[in-house]
């Protein structure tokens, strides 16, 4: 399989520009996307080469989700084409408008379509800018996709919803451009063109995907992270780590199982106690584990296996749905550390997704666990992999220079939906250690509000409806909704209020109007995938005063080959 690259060269040899070195914040917005999640979207804008020129007026506007490496992914009206569904292209199409193009071709490793995801078929590379809110990089590699789908559970295939934001790679690729081919340029993903531009103190990033389901945002920075994501020591590795065990507890209360705590659910290749090894990537939005693994967490929940479908389904109507949904009942995921393990607790609260069209006809929820073949030993991505669910709690961190990357417990959402408040940290080039919040107990502080100890007889807690599933559609966000039918019903109760004051002190009182509650929250721009493609791409992160741009720099900062060699790089 070839792909064709296109390269609209820049010629400056010079950036005026003075911008102090911090983390870059990736605003996630309130665009919900996936027939599988909901997964929460982050707005780029797509193309352009002429600094001379107001960058908004060469740019189109997309929604991608945070994932993969090397090469930023967006689809085309081409991609979408052959499909009559409306979902094709949900997050936004871009159509190139190349000048000066040189191609070159590229082959594409066979394990592209080795787990569901999104299969590009046929695309064509770009050296563009890629902007997100103020912040421009210049010279970074798109791939425009113009033949993609999306692989079923069940091996069946779907129109592409959302291309992919590329978190990193090598620092930087050289291409063939020019006239006949004979210049070389650097490109670069778009957080390593922020740090080749020095507008990021390292290449590296931090994410947590949040839970669209909570309305909790999600957190990705380049060049830094937000230590209010992290509780606890971290597993650190380089591409991937060791998962020695599976098991279900209870944090605090009443346990809705027969029991308060049980271990020992993962098993190996050979159907015995593991460990197996595993790699964390968002550009994945399940739990792909031994099937054994998923029958044995399945059994002592109220799901159901589709066959079919290959999804495990809950029964809504059992009432152990309710009572572990709500509860404080988590699935727990242990990992070799250096000195000690560290175990992330995921609330079952988070792995109570929706399937939604065109996978099934109605929305239904379904726990997210993936009975999962492993390729060949032989192929370079032989290994289980913990998707989008599992980071909705779980921090993944990554410092590309010093080739190491962290795994850590993520909080709740907390009182204000900002996990533990936000506490933007840089990450410098040489750094190791990630700095976390020590105290355990905040895990569970965390929570609280948006889950509930069952009494200790496990009784149900309450009949109101488990947390709804917001809307894929732009628009006034949920929380913006909740906020004005929240304003609405006391503005209402006030007006009985005042009925029953007038009725019975025969006289009236003015009664001053209330405003809905107004939702101020910035519109984050669109998510990405972890994408994973053999091209030597980056990333690093940065805040940028209102109205600033990076100009393109070709006299390379860094050059050094920086590569995470997962096995799945595509």
């Amino acid at each position: 399989m070839f792909r064709t690259k296109h390269v609209a060269p820049l010629f400056f040899s010079s950036l005026p520009f003075s911008l102090a070195q911090s983390p870059f914040v990736v605003p996630f917005n309130t665009t919900y996307l996936g027939p599988d999640g909901p997964w929460q979207a982050i707005s780029i804008g797509v193309g352009g080469s002429d600094p001379n020129n107001p960058i908004s007026l060469q740019q189109s506007t997309v929604d991608v989700l945070p994932g993969g490496q090397g090469v930023t992914f967006v689809l085309t009206p081409e991609a979408c084409q052959s499909y009559s569904s409306g979902t094709c292209g949900q997050g936004g199409l871009w159509s190139p408008k190349p000048a000066q193009d040189t191609t070159y071709n590229f082959s594409i490793p066979p394990d592209i379509n080795a787990v569901p995801g999104l299969n590009v078929n046929g695309s064509t590379e770009f050296m563009v800018a890629v902007s997100i809110q103020e912040a421009t990089a210049w010279n970074v590699s798109v791939s425009a996709a113009t033949s993609a789908v999306c692989t079923n559970s069940d091996g069946s295939t779907r129109p592409p919803e959302v291309g992919l934001l590329a978190l990193g790679g090598n620092l930087s690729q050289t291409v063939l451009g020019g006239p006949s081919n004979q210049g070389q340029y650097e490109t670069y993903t778009f957080p390593g063109g922020l740090y080749h531009q020095s507008a990021t103190p390292s290449y590296s990033f931090g994410l947590h995907i949040g839970s669209a389901s909570l309305n909790y945002p999600g957190s990705l920075l380049f060049g830094g992270y937000d230590k209010g994501r992290t509780i606890g020591p971290c597993a650190i590795f380089d591409a991937t780590l060791q998962l020695l065990d599976v098991g279900v507890g209870v944090e605090s209360g009443g346990s809705p199982f027969n029991f308060s705590s049980r271990q020992g659910l993962l098993t190996n290749d050979s159907n015995s106690a593991g460990p197996i090894t595993v790699g964390v990537d968002p550009e994945l939005p399940y739990l792909h584990l031994p099937a054994d693994t998923c029958e044995a967490i399945a059994s002592f929940l109220p799901v159901t296996y589709n066959s079919t479908a290959k999804y495990y389904l809950w029964n809504t109507e059992d009432p152990l749905y309710r009572k572990i949904v709500q509860s404080t009942a988590y699935l727990s995921f242990t990992f070799e550390g250096d000195s000690l393990n560290v175990t992330i607790k995921v609330p079952f609260v988070l792995l109570n997704l929706n399937l939604t069209s065109p996978l099934v006809s109605s929305p239904t929820p379904y726990f997210p666990c993936q009975p999962y073949q492993l390729p060949p030993t032989t192929a370079s991505n032989s290994f289980y992999i913990l998707g989008r669910a599992f980071l909705q709690a779980a921090f993944l961190g990554r410092n590309w220079q010093s080739g190491t990357s962290w795994l850590v417990q993520a909080p709740g959402p907390g009182v204000s939906n900002a996990g533990l408040g936000l506490d933007y940290t840089a990450i410098q080039p040489t750094d190791v250690v990630l700095a976390t919040n020590e105290d355990m107990s905040l895990f569970a502080q965390s929570w609280q509000g948006h889950w509930t100890s069952l009494s200790t007889d496990g009784s149900v807690p309450g009949t109101g409806p488990i947390h709804p599933v917001p809307p894929h559609a732009s628009g006034l966000s949920t929380r913006a909704k909740t906020g004005i039918g929240v304003s609405i019903t006391l503005v209402g109760l006030l007006g009985v209020g005042v009925a029953i004051l007038y009725l019975f002190r025969r006289r009236s009182r003015a009664q001053p109007s209330r405003e809905p509650f107004s939702s101020a929250q910035k519109a984050p721009k669109k998510g990405v995938q972890w994408y994973r493609y053999e091209m030597d791409g980056t990333t690093a992160p940065k805040e940028f005063p209102n109205g600033v741009e990076i100009l393109p720099e070709l006299s390379s900062r860094n050059n050094t080959s920086l590569s995470l060699s997962s096995g799945r790089d595509r």
